[in-house]
């Protein structure tokens, strides 16, 4: 979440994450205007945006747009496992 008026650039880092794949996802939700709400008259003021992320590994930077909530998608792979088969 970027509550503020600017873009914020973050460093993140994702512990034990090991088995990061492909291409994720980004889905913003926002408006450059931050009294901006949906009403009857305008429905389509504050509209999910999707977008790929190739940034897939245990660190990476994102920028987050201002006025905004942001999740990240990121695909996974389920790790192999060594040994016996666990059931």
């Amino acid at each position: 979440m970027n509550p503020t008026a600017l873009p914020a650039t973050a460093s993140i880092t994702l512990k034990g994450a090991t088995h990061l794949t492909g291409t994720g996802r980004v889905i913003t939700l926002g408006n450059t205007e931050a009294t901006a709400e949906n009403t009857l008259d305008r429905p389509d003021r504050i509209l999910p945006m999707e977008t790929d992320f190739n940034g897939t590994t245990p660190q990476f930077s994102h920028r987050f747009a201002s006025n905004s909530l942001t999740i990240l998608r990121l695909p996974i792979s389920k790790p192999a496992l060594v040994g016996a088969e666990r059931q």
